[in-house]
Parts: structure tokens; sequence; C-alpha cells
């Protein structure tokens, strides 16, 4: 529940009232979904390219929504404003000047889902958590996510996304973290940013305004990632495998599942927990959101506890689901690019281990002047871990392909289809008993339409 009432909304706002009637209840969420709305929610009409929220008013009203944000009016109780964005921009920044309780902000090139998902539980003993669920992680996410806390929020959760520079400086000026968290640095959407080091400035944005009474939890295995903390007035702590390192990943170790323990030293003590995430790369994830939930006050020994019975909270990412076939669907399917690609493929091949390995990839998009050059990586990494089947499809996997078979791969095993039903049809034929099904690539590709139809519709287990 929210701090804020329609009154508010209207003062705050500076908009105009239609079909109003009571002012001072206070709202619960806001959310732009109508099949999200609950009782009170505050629902925001975006006018957007594909659909128009002001269409769903009346299904949100009637899910329990009390309130329409709209830029026209409804025939429902409604406040009509300029610009929808900018007005509950102005209300999650004034709801966060009346709550006082620590707001962690979280970014990265990667993992930074993960990573959330992960503080989520690991906070759980402070009391109520205000977070988003997926990547609610830009202009419209993030403010509509802190709208929801109150006075009685034992912390907030956030998670900042940015495609060009100054979207993550804006996002904290709304969010004002006092624990902030950098994941890694790598190339999504370098084709957006044009260089490495105008990402990093990018995502150091989450630092450089926070004051000397915040945290700053950097990856310490990253030389642009460490570099920023020359950039921040807030206390630094590094986490990683890094000697240097203040949360120190001491050792990792994979189980058949893939499923990593791992041995932390940090300065309140050591822990070592089973973590039930898929991949090695989860590890450094786990450092930072160990360091995060340290400068939010949880103790070792509960940290140790809380990872052990942390789960995945959002869809598509390093899903693991056994067919009824006993085919091991490795469903990464929300996004890809190169450091997120290699991970899955490193996963991949240790599930796999003694059974046959398929990497069913597309396109890592938004890489721009580099696209070729890491998709022909992709290939060569793709023979040098000796994948079984290769299949990748569209347009900008034919380099892979290419690339695999000039790196050693049998041509009768990498294979390139322009659609996915191809990419389908070859799996029906090919795949056996005991076989493991990497399903990757950027998010526009829709992925997930192969894995839900190799996966969930006869799903026998999973974890």
């Amino acid at each position: 529940m929210s701090t804020l009432t329609t009154r508010d909304v209207l003062n705050i706002t500076g908009g105009t009232a239609h079909h109003i009637t009571q002012l001072d209840e206070v709202l619960t969420t806001a959310i732009y979904d109508s099949r999200e709305a609950q009782e009170g929610s505050l629902f925001l009409a975006i006018e957007g390219t594909k659909t128009d929220g002001h269409l769903f008013a009346g299904d949100a009203v009637s899910r329990g929504a009390r309130l329409v944000l709209a830029s026209r009016p409804v025939s429902h109780p409604c406040v009509v404003v300029a610009d929808v964005i900018s007005a509950i921009t102005l209300l999650a920044q004034e709801n966060r000047k009346r709550i006082n309780c620590p707001v962690l902000a979280i970014t990265g090139s990667s993992g930074k889902t993960s990573t959330k998902d992960l503080l989520i539980d690991l906070l759980q003993p402070l009391g109520d958590l205000v977070a988003p669920a997926g990547s609610r992680n830009n202009e419209l996410g993030l403010p509509s996510t802190l709208f929801a806390a109150n006075r009685d929020t034992a912390a907030v959760i956030l998670e900042m996304g940015a495609r060009h520079k100054g979207n993550i400086a804006q996002l904290c000026e709304i969010a004002q973290p006092t624990i902030a968290g950098i994941t890694t640095i790598g190339s999504a959407h370098i084709g957006e940013f044009g260089s490495l080091e105008l990402i990093a400035e990018t995502k150091g944005e989450i630092i450089a305004n926070l004051p000397s009474t915040a945290i700053a939890v950097l990856n310490a295995d990253e030389v642009p990632t460490r570099k920023l903390s020359e950039t921040t007035l807030a206390r630094v702590v590094l986490a990683g495998y890094s000697s240097e390192a203040e949360i120190r990943l001491t050792e990792v170790v994979l189980d058949q599942k893939a499923h990593p323990t791992i041995s932390v030293e940090t300065p309140l003590g050591r822990l070592r927990a089973k973590l039930n995430l898929v991949g090695e790369h989860q590890a450094m994830n786990a450092a930072i959101a160990i360091g995060m939930a340290l400068a939010a006050g949880i103790p070792v020994d509960t940290l140790e506890a809380r990872l052990e019975s942390a789960h995945p909270r959002s869809p598509l990412r390093m899903q693991v689901f056994v067919s009824q076939r006993d085919v091991t669907v490795l469903n990464d399917s929300y996004n890809a690019n190169p450091e997120s690609m290699l991970a899955a493929l490193e996963t991949l091949k240790h599930l796999a281990e003694s059974s046959r390995s398929f990497a069913v990839l597309g396109e890592m998009a938004e890489l721009g002047d580099i696209s070729v050059l890491e998709h022909q990586k992709l290939g060569r990494a793709i023979a040098e871990l000796n994948i079984s089947r290769f299949i990748g499809v569209g347009a900008g996997l034919k380099v892979s392909v290419e690339s695999a078979i000039e790196h050693g791969m049998n041509p009768t095993i990498a294979t390139w289809v322009s659609t996915q039903e191809e990419a389908l049809q070859i799996l029906r034929h090919e795949l056996k008993s005991r076989d493991v099904v990497l399903v990757k690539a950027s998010r526009a590709a829709g992925f997930d339409h192969i894995a839900a139809l190799l996966a969930a519709q006869d799903q026998a287990g999973g974890e």
C-alpha cells in the first residue's frame, strides 16, 4: 500500500478530476496491466504504439482499481494529466520522500534480475518488502514499483536498466538509493551505446551520486567495474573471486544439475550455501546480493539459510524442465548477449555431461558494429565446447554456424535455419531420451515459444 491518496495524486500531478467522489482513500499499487489490478490500485493508462491503456480502464476498475491516471478522460474515476509517465514519476518521488527504509538498487549488463530476485529472499527477515516482478527496470516500471512503498515497508528493492546515457541517473533521481550494486559490465546494448566505456559510464550512474552514508557493492573481478569506485562518495564493497574482494568467493562447486555450492568469506564471517539456481555464473550474482544484504543489516548466519531456501522467481531465465520424453530443456530465452550466451553454453555442457547437448540459438540483438564479430565468436565457442548439435536460427546466426564449422565443428551437426518452425522440425526428429537442449536468444526473437513447445506442454518435472 502506498502513502498516497487520490487527493495527493491531484495535488502532486496538477491533473484534472473526472468522476471522482472519494478523495482520501489510500491507493495501494500502481499498475499498467489491467490484469494486475487489485483493491485500491492506481491504473496507469499508457497509450503505446501497439495498444492503448485507456481501452482497459474499465477492466482495471472491475478488478478493484480505484483510480485511473490518464492522458484523456475515461468513464471511470480518473485524473487526467499531460503525460502519464511524467506524472507517475512525480508521485514516486513524493512517495520516496515519505518513507524511511533501505532502498536497494541493482544494475548491470546481465544478472541484475537474478540478483534482485535473490535479494528478495535474503531480505525477507527484515519484514515487508517492495520489489518488482520480473524486469520492471525502466522509467515506467521503477516508479510504479516505488509507488507501493509506505512507512511500514522494511526495504525497497529496485532494478535499473538503460539503453542510453542518463537513463540510470534519471532513475536514481527518483529512487534515491541507499545501497547500490553493479553485477557486471558487458556488451549488452552496445549497439545503442557505441562503446564499452560508455556502457560503464552509464551503469556507473547508479553510484555516482550516492551520498557518503550509502554503500556501493561492485564486481571485484572486472576492471571497468572496479574503476567506478573512484566515482562515488559511498563506501565501496568489492565482491567476487579477487583476493581484494571484501565479499570473496573462495570455492564454487556445481552438482549434476548445475546448482552451485558457494563458499564465501566476509568481514562478518564465513558462509557456505547450495543455491537452487542454475549455472556457475550465479555465484557472482550471489556475491553481489550477499554484499548488499549485509549492508542492509542481515546477519551472516541468516544469509546462509536464506540462500539455501531461495528459488528462481522470474521466468525464462536458466529454467530447467524435463519432458515426458526425458529431454532436459534449459530455457534461457528471456534475453541474450555475448557474456550471458557463453555462461549458458557452459551450463549446457555441464548439464549434458555424458549426454548429447543441443544449442538452439537466435540472434544477440543491439550489438551494433560488433554484431558480426560477436556472432562469429559465438560459433567458435560452440565448436570449442564440443556442443553435440548446433542449430542457429535467423539471419544473424548464419555467421555463427559458419564460424563453428571453420573452427572444427562437423557440418552435419551445425545447421542454419531461417525460422523457429524449421528448428522445431529438426528437434522433433533428432531429440532422444537424456538429451539436453539450450534455448536462448534476445527477447525480440521470442524463443520462449520454442521452449514452451519442447517442455511446458509435456512437462514431467523440473526445478
